[in-house]
């Protein structure tokens, strides 16, 4: 979420700012996608689906292949478009 400089949010959680989205397929923090189970990313990602549906964004963008990998069941998954 954005943040104004001591304001608080600059819209409520769950909106997009400024036509920007930033989540997680996680719900709790980690060093690294390897120490999450694959049953919780599988849930992030229908979670995500949901605010993809949603928000109806024309750009998603996922950090980290592997997790993308393991969450969306795309093994053969590669970089890019």
């Amino acid at each position: 979420m954005l943040f104004r400089q001591s304001a608080g949010p600059l819209r409520p959680p769950g909106q997009p700012v400024l036509g920007i989205g930033i989540t997680s397929l996680a719900a709790r923090a980690t060093a690294s996608a390897d120490v999450l189970a694959p049953a919780e990313l599988a849930e992030g990602a229908r979670a995500l689906t949901e605010r993809v549906q949603r928000f109806r964004p024309r750009v998603v963008a996922i950090l980290g292949v592997t997790a993308y990998r393991t969450a969306f069941q795309a093994s053969r998954a590669s970089l890019g478009r």
